[in-house]
C-alpha cells in the first residue's frame, strides 16, 4: 500500500476490514482515500474489479476515479497488467446510473417501458398540467372548495398541487393513499402538541387559584384580581368537555372538539376591559406570586399564538382531512399521466429502485451476490432512499428486509444485519449543500452509530495554504456552531479543525484574506465624510455636491459599485505593476485571469459582474448565461420575429424601431408611439406620405422596417427555421451591431446560442411559433439554458459560477460577491410541508398542508405547517452556513470577499451576519473615519451602540481578515477605466493590403465545404495532384488495450462509425475546453444519427428476434463512456500536455479559404498558435492507419491558416486515437490543384 501515495489517516481508513464511515474535509485528498480502498480490495484482498461497486455523485467524479485506478493498476511494477484492461467491466458510476439498471429490468411492473427518460422539466411540467386539470374540474369538491376560497386557483395548482407532485410523488404511490397517512400521524401529533399546551396552561392557571385561595380576592389590587379572573375563565372552559360520554370520536370527523372549547378563553382575554396591567399588583407575596403566574400565562406570546393555532386548526379539520384525500386523488393522476408519458425524474428512480429491491427478493439476491464490496462518495448529499438502497444490497444473505412505506420507499425498518465492511461511505456534513434536491444532512450524520461502523476522520487539507486554514479553523469554528450548542440539531454540521500540509510554502509568498465592503458613507477623495452625508448638510455643502455630481456624474448604486470594483481588482491582479502571485510547486508566478473564480450563491445579478468585466475588458468564462436572455441581441431577435407573426402588434413594434434595424430618434419614436401606429398602419401610411411629420432621418428608419419585412414576409412561409432565424439576425443588422462595437464582441456568443435552441426547435418539427414559445421561456427565467451545449471559441479567463457547481474543485483565487445578499428561499410560498415521522411509524416523514380556510388578516393555519416551515427555516439556515464554508474552503491561495453595504440592517442569513456573528451595519470609523461613528449614534434605532460595533470588527474570529471600506463609484470614473480599443497597426493593416489579392467578383463565389471536396475526391479515388505529402508517423500515447478493443469491436457491429465520431469530435472539443465531464451532453445531429440507427437497428431485430429494453437504453451512456475510454490516453499524454502549455487553443477553429471563384469553408479540431508556430490538429476514430486519405483535407487547411498566419511557421497532423500516433504531413498543396478538385466537385453537383 505504500505505492498508493495514502498518508496515514487515508491508509487506515482504506485498509480497514469493517463497515467504515470516512469524514473527508475540504481539500483531504477522499478521492484518494476512495482509489486507495480500490486498490487495496483489487491488490492486496485480490477482489477482482466487477465485485466492487463505487457510486459517485456526479459523471466527472466518477471518470476522475475510474482514470485514478486506470493509471494505479496500469504502473509497470504492477503484477497483474490485466487488472487494467478490465476496468471497463468494473462498475465505477453514479448512483442514479446504478439505479437506472436496477429499474430498466422492472420497469414494466410500474407501468414504464425498459427505455424511460428521465427528464426533470418534463415531470414538472406534466405535474403542473395535471394540477391544472385536476383543480379545474373539482373545484367544488370537499376541501378544495376551501382551499380555492382561501388561497385562489393559480396558488392552489402551483404552490400545492404542482408543487407537491414535482418535490414528493412517486411512481408508486397509486393507490397508496399516502396522504391519508400523513392525515393520521399528523392528527397524532397534532393531539399530543394540543394536550401539552393545554395542560401547561392549565397548571398554570392551577398555581395561580392556589395562590389566589391563601387570601381574599376581594382585598386584591386590580391586576391581582383580573388574572385570578382569567385563570378561573380558563378552567371553566376546560371543564365544559364536550365528550364527556367517553366516546372516543374518530380524528377530522368535526365531533372532536376537545381543544376548540377554549376559544372561550382566548375570546375572553381579547376583549379590552379584561386585559390585565399587571403593573397594578399588589406587593405582598401572594399578589406577587399570582403576577408571576399570570405573566407566565399572558405574556408568554409564544404560548398563546401556538393555542390559537390549535384552536384554529382544530375547527377545520372535516376540511383538513378532505384536502389531503384530495392530495391523494391528485397523486394518483399524475403518477398515470407520468406513466403515459414514460418520463420519471432522479428522485422516482431511486425511490422504484428501493421498491424494487425491497419487495423482489430474487432481485435483491441477485444485485447483493454480485458486489463484494460498495464504495460510496459525497455520501451527505444524499437522503434515506439512497441508505436503505445500500443496505438492501448489504445485508447478509437469507435475511429479509424491514417493510418499507410508499410514502419515499425509505421505510424506519431496516435489514437487520449486513454484511461487515461491505459499506465504505465518504462525505464530510460540512458541505451538505443540496436540500433543495433532497439531500439530508443527518442521514449521513448518524451513519456510524447506526451501523455500528467504524468512523474515520481525514483532517490534513493538502489544497490551501497554511494561512488560510487557520483562517477556516477560526472562522467556521464560530459559524458553524450549532443554534444551541447544548442540544445541536441532527442537520447541523460539527466542525472540525483541519490540519495543514506539511510541505513547505516557497519563500515571500503571502496568502490574501481580505473584504471589500462597499458603502455610501465613504468619502470620496479629497472630501470628508460630512460633505458626503447628503441629508442634514448645510447648503454649501449640497452646492459642492451637486458640482462634484456634474463633474463625476451620478453615483453607480451599491451593488452596481461593488461589481465595478470587483472588476477592477480583478483587473489589477493580473495587469498592474504589483500583480498577485501564487503558488506554482516550489515556486511563485504571476497570477492570470484563469486562476480566478467568482463564486456566487445565485446567478440572479451575475449580470451585472459580466457587464464590468466587458467593460473593463477581462475575459471570462461562465455556464450559467445569466445575462444571455437579458441582453438585448435575443430580445432584439424575439421581437423582430414576433412582428413577422402579427403586423398588428403595437409592443413588438415599439421593440423594432428601438432596434438595430431601425434606430430611431427619440423624437420619431414618441411621434409614432402617441399615434399607436403599429407595423400594419405605418406600412398603409409609408407610401402616402403621411409621416411627412417626422424628420427625414426617422422616415428612412421606418422605411427601413417596412422594406425588410416585405422581403421578410415574402420569403419566411418556405424557409426553413434556421434560415429565417439567420435573416433576421444578418439582414436587421443585430450581428453587424455586435461586431461594430468591441466592447460587445462577447455578445457573439448569443449567435450560438440562439442557434442550438432553433436546432433543437427544428428538429422536433417546430417553426417560428415554437420557436419563440421557447425563447419566451428562457426570457422569462422559466427555463434554464445549458451553455455547455454551445462551442465556444476559447475557455480562458476568470470563472463565474454558483457555489453549488464549484463543490470538488479548486482555484488559485476565490471571490465570493454579494456578502450582504440574503437566502432565496426556495420553499417559502409552497401550501405544504414535511415533518419527521415518529419512529413507531415506520416513515420517516410525513407530510402537511396548509388551510387559511378562514381569518387569513390574523394568521390562521395549520399547526403543524407552521413547524414544518418553521423546520424549513432552520435547515435552510444550516445549510447556508455549510454553503459559506464550501465557498471559502475552494481557495487554494487567496480569499477575496466583496459586499455592498445595505442601507439598514443585514439579512440574518447573509454571509456577511454568519461571519460578523451579527446583523448590524459596518461603519467606515472601523477604518479609521472617525465621522461615521457620530453618525451612527444619531440613529440608535437603527445601529447597534458603538461599544458594540467595535465589539463586532474586532472579534478574534476576524483577525486575519483585512477590512478595506471603499466608496461609490461615479460615472466618470467608470468611463475613465474604461479599457480603449487597441488602434490598428497602420503599417501592419498596409502590409496585410499589399499581400490581399484582389478577387474578381464577376460572378457570385460559389461556397463548398472542406468535407465535401474531400469526399468526392475519396469516391473518385484520384490521387492528390502535385501533392506526394511526407508523413511522419510519432507515437504519443498507449491506446487502449486489446481486451478492451475485442469489446469495442464487438459494440461496434450495433454502432454508427460516422455518428461515434461525431460523439467523439463533440467529447473532445467540450473535454480540451476545460469544461467537467458530467456537463457533457451530445448535441442534436449526434442525437439524431443515433436515432436514424436505432430505428435501422430495431426494424432488423423485429425481423428477427425481440431486443431487450436493457440493450436498447444502455446504448447512449455507453457510447458516451467508450468515447470518454478513447479519449483520455491523448488528453492525459505528455505530448499533447506539452502541446497546450501557455499557448492559445481553439476548438473547432471555422475558416474561409478563397480559391476563385470558389468559397471553400471548414473547421479545424484543434488550432494551437505559439510564438512561432500554429499547429493543426485534426481527430481520428479510424480503425485504419491510413493518413494519406487525408492529405487534401489537412493541405487545405494548411493552405487557409498559413493566410491568416502569414508571419507563422504552419504545421497540419492528425491524431489516431486507436494508435496512439500522431501523423504529421508535410508538404505544399498548389492553390491550382485545390481548384480542378472544386471545379469537379461543382461539375458532379450540377
Amino acid at each position: 500500500m505504500n505505492k498508493l501515495d495514502l498518508d496515514d489517516a487515508q491508509r487506515l481508513a482504506a485498509c480497514t476490514k469493517s463497515t467504515a464511515v470516512v469524514t473527508a474535509g475540504a481539500g483531504a485528498g477522499k478521492t484518494r482515500a476512495l482509489v486507495g480502498r480500490f486498490l487495496y480490495l483489487v491488490l492486496e484482498e485480490h477482489v477482482e474489479p466487477e465485485s466492487i461497486l463505487a457510486l459517485t455523485f456526479t459523471r466527472k467524479a466518477a471518470a476522475e476515479m475510474f482514470q485514478r485506478v486506470y493509471e494505479a493498476l496500469g504502473r509497470p511494477e504492477n503484477a497483474r497488467p490485466d487488472l487494467a484492461s478490465r476496468l471497463s467491466n468494473a462498475h465505477i458510476q453514479t448512483l442514479d446510473s446504478f439505479c437506472r439498471e436496477i429499474v430498466a429490468g422492472c420497469a414494466t411492473l410500474y407501468g414504464y417501458t425498459p427505455d424511460f427518460v428521465i427528464d426533470e422539466t418534463a415531470c414538472a411540467e406534466v405535474a403542473h398540467k395535471t394540477a391544472y386539470r385536476y383543480v379545474l374540474e373539482q373545484m367544488q369538491a370537499d376541501g378544495l372548495r376551501e382551499l380555492l376560497g382561501a388561497f385562489g386557483f393559480d396558488a392552489v395548482v402551483s404552490d400545492l398541487f404542482a408543487s407537491f407532485g414535482s418535490a414528493n410523488v412517486e411512481p408508486h404511490w397509486i393507490g397508496q393513499h399516502v396522504c391519508h397517512r400523513s392525515f393520521e400521524i399528523g392528527m397524532r401529533e397534532f393531539e399530543q402538541t394540543g394536550t401539552s399546551v393545554v395542560q401547561q396552561m392549565q397548571a398554570i392557571a392551577a398555581r395561580i387559584l392556589d395562590e389566589a385561595g391563601k387570601g381574599t380576592i376581594s382585598d386584591f389590587k386590580e391586576g391581582s384580581a383580573k388574572t385570578v379572573r382569567v385563570a378561573q375563565v380558563l378552567l371553566e372552559a376546560l371543564d365544559t368537555d364536550a365528550s364527556k360520554d367517553g366516546a372516543s370520536p374518530e380524528p377530522g370527523t368535526g365531533s372532536m372538539q376537545q381543544f376548540s372549547r377554549l376559544k372561550a378563553f382566548l375570546d375572553y382575554i381579547d376583549k379590552p376591559e379584561n386585559s390585565v396591567n399587571f403593573q397594578r399588583v399588589g406587593k405582598k407575596d401572594i399578589e406577587i406570586a399570582i403576577k408571576e403566574q399570570g405573566q407566565l400565562l399572558l405574556r408568554d406570546k409564544k404560548l398563546l399564538k401556538k393555542l390559537r393555532q390549535i384552536i384554529d386548526f382544530e375547527l377545520f379539520l372535516p376540511q383538513y382531512r378532505a384536502a389531503m384525500e384530495r392530495l391523494d386523488e391528485y397523486a394518483d393522476a399524475l403518477c398515470e399521466e407520468k406513466r403515459r408519458a414514460n418520463i420519471m425524474n432522479y428522485k422516482d428512480l431511486g425511490a422504484l429502485a428501493v421498491d424494487i429491491l425491497s419487495r423482489q427478493k430474487d432481485i435483491r439476491e441477485y444485485w447483493a451476490s454480485r458486489f463484494r464490496y460498495i464504495l460510496i462518495d459525497e455520501f451527505q448529499d444524499n437522503n434515506a432512499i439512497q441508505k436503505r438502497l445500500l443496505l438492501l444490497l448489504s445485508q447478509e444473505p437469507g435475511i429479509e428486509p424491514g417493510p418499507a412505506s410508499a410514502e419515499s420507499s425509505t421505510g424506519a425498518g431496516r435489514p437487520a444485519k449486513i454484511a461487515e465492511g461491505k459499506l465504505f461511505f465518504v462525505g464530510d456534513e460540512k458541505q451538505s449543500i443540496y436540500l433543495f434536491r433532497g439531500a439530508d444532512v443527518s442521514v449521513f450524520k448518524a451513519l456510524a452509530s447506526e451501523l455500528a461502523a467504524e468512523r474515520f476522520a481525514l483532517a490534513r487539507n493538502y489544497r490551501s495554504a497554511k494561512a488560510l486554514i487557520d483562517f477556516f479553523n477560526e472562522v467556521f469554528a464560530v459559524v458553524l456552531q450549532p443554534a444551541d450548542p447544548a442540544q445541536p440539531q441532527a442537520f447541523e454540521a460539527i466542525y472540525e479543525r483541519m490540519e495543514a500540509s506539511p510541505e513547505p510554502e516557497p519563500p515571500g509568498f503571502v496568502p490574501r484574506i481580505e473584504y471589500h465592503l462597499v458603502s455610501d458613507e465613504v468619502p470620496l477623495e479629497g472630501t470628508s465624510l460630512q460633505e458626503e452625508a447628503g441629508p442634514g448638510s448645510s447648503a454649501a455643502t449640497s452646492s459642492g455636491a451637486a458640482a462634484r455630481v456634474a463633474k463625476l456624474g451620478s453615483a453607480l448604486s451599491a451593488r452596481e459599485s461593488m461589481a465595478f470594483r470587483m472588476a477592477m481588482w480583478i483587473r489589477n491582479a493580473v495587469e498592474s505593476s504589483s500583480p498577485l502571485y501564487i503558488r506554482c510547486k516550489d515556486s511563485l508566478r504571476k497570477a492570470e485571469y484563469s486562476d480566478i473564480a467568482i463564486l456566487m450563491r445565485t446567478t440572479s445579478r451575475q449580470y451585472e459582474i459580466e457587464k464590468y468585466l466587458r467593460m473593463l475588458a477581462v475575459p471570462f468564462v461562465t455556464e450559467t448565461t445569466a445575462s444571455l436572455f437579458t441582453e438585448a441581441p435575443v430580445n432584439d431577435l424575439y421581437f423582430i420575429l414576433r412582428l413577422l407573426l402579427d403586423s398588428h402588434d403595437l409592443f413588438a413594434t415599439a421593440a423594432v424601431l428601438r432596434s438595430p434595424l431601425c434606430r430611431i430618434t427619440n423624437d420619431g419614436y414618441v411621434s409614432i408611439l402617441t399615434e399607436k401606429l403599429s407595423l400594419a398602419e405605418l406600412r398603409a401610411r409609408s407610401p402616402s406620405g403621411a409621416l411627412a411629420g417626422l424628420s427625414a432621418e426617422d422616415q428612412a428608419a421606418v422605411q427601413r422596417m417596412v422594406f425588410f419585412y416585405d422581403a421578410f414576409s415574402a420569403i419566411a412561409d418556405h424557409l426553413p427555421l434556421m434560415e429565417i432565424i439567420s435573416f433576421a439576425w444578418e439582414r436587421a443588422f443585430i450581428g453587424l451591431s455586435i461586431l461594430s462595437d468591441p466592447q460587445r464582441h462577447p455578445y457573439l456568443e448569443h449567435w450560438n446560442a440562439i442557434r442550438s435552441i432553433a436546432a433543437e426547435t427544428e428538429a422536433q418539427g417546430g417553426h417560428v411559433p415554437e420557436f419563440l414559445r421557447t425563447l419566451r421561456a428562457f426570457i422569462d427565467q422559466k427555463r434554464l439554458f445549458d451553455s455547455s451545449t454551445i462551442q465556444k471559441e476559447e475557455a480562458q479567463g476568470v470563472r463565474l459560477m454558483t457555489i453549488h457547481k464549484s463543490k470538488g474543485l479548486e482555484f488559485p483565487i476565490v471571490l465570493i460577491p454579494w456578502m450582504e445578499a440574503g437566502t432565496n428561499k426556495s420553499g417559502g410560498s409552497d401550501l405544504w410541508g414535511v415533518l419527521d415521522a415518529p419512529p413507531d411509524t415506520n416513515q420517516d416523514r410525513y407530510f402537511t398542508i396548509d388551510i387559511g380556510f378562514h381569518d387569513r388578516a390574523d394568521n390562521g393555519s395549520n399547526i403543524l405547517q407552521t413547524q414544518a416551515r418553521t423546520l424549513r427555516v432552520e435547515k435552510e439556515h444550516a445549510e447556508t452556513k455549510r454553503l459559506f464554508y464550501v465557498a471559502c474552503t475552494r481557495a487554494i491561495d487567496h480569499l477575496i470577499l466583496f459586499g455592498a453595504a445595505p442601507s439598514r440592517s443585514y439579512d440574518t442569513d447573509s454571509f456577511h451576519a454568519l461571519l460578523f456573528q451579527s446583523t448590524y451595519k459596518l461603519h467606515p470609523s472601523a477604518a479609521g473615519y472617525p465621522e461615521a461613528e457620530r453618525q451612527q449614534t444619531e440613529n440608535p434605532q437603527e445601529e447597534r451602540p458603538a461599544a458594540e460595533h467595535a465589539e463586532a470588527t474586532s472579534s478574534r474570529h476576524l483577525a486575519r481578515i483585512k477590512l478595506s471600506f471603499e466608496p461609490l463609484a461615479f460615472e466618470q470614473e467608470v468611463h475613465r477605466e474604461r479599457r480603449a480599443t487597441q488602434k490598428p497597426d497602420l503599417a501592419q493593416v498596409a502590409a496585410m493590403y499589399e499581400r490581399a489579392r484582389i478577387v474578381d467578383l464577376k460572378r457570385p463565389a460559389r461556397k463548398l465545404t472542406v468535407s465535401a471536396v474531400k469526399a468526392h475526391v475519396v469516391r473518385s479515388e484520384a490521387p492528390v495532384p502535385a501533392f506526394s505529402p511526407r508523413i511522419i508517423q510519432e507515437t504519443c500515447f498507449e491506446p487502449a488495450s486489446e481486451v478492451f478493443e475485442k469489446k469495442r469491436a464487438a459494440q461496434e457491429g450495433t454502432s454508427d462509425p460516422a455518428a461515434f465520431g461525431t460523439l467523439v469530435h463533440e467529447l473532445f472539443a467540450h473535454l480540451a475546453s476545460g469544461k467537467p465531464f458530467e456537463t457533457f451532453s451530445p448535441s442534436a445531429m449526434y442525437r439524431t444519427a443515433r436515432n436514424s440507427l436505432r430505428a435501422d437497428t430495431a426494424g432488423i431485430a423485429s425481423v428477427s428476434r425481440n431486443p431487450t429494453g436493457t440493450e436498447l437504453q444502455k446504448k447512449p451512456s455507453d457510447e458516451i463512456a467508450r468515447a470518454y475510454r478513447e479519449l483520455v490516453p491523448l488528453l492525459n499524454s505528455d505530448c499533447f500536455k506539452t502541446l497546450l502549455q501557455g499557448n492559445t487553443v481553439s476548438i473547432e477553429y471555422p475558416f474561409l479559404l478563397s480559391i476563385p471563384p470558389w468559397m471553400l469553408e471548414g473547421r479545424i479540431d484543434m488550432l494551437i498558435e505559439q510564438s512561432s508556430e500554429v499547429i493543426i490538429l485534426d481527430l481520428k476514430t479510424d480503425a485504419r492507419f491510413a493518413p494519406i486519405d487525408y492529405a487534401l483535407q489537412l493541405g487545405i487547411y494548411q493552405k487557409a491558416i498559413r493566410e491568416l498566419f502569414p508571419d507563422k511557421r504552419v504545421r497540419a497532423g492528425l491524431v489516431y486515437l486507436r494508435f496512439g500516433t500522431f501523423a504529421w504531413i508535410e508538404g505544399e498543396l498548389e492553390e491550382s490543384a485545390i481548384a480542378r478538385y472544386c471545379e469537379a466537385l461543382a461539375a458532379a453537383q450540377e
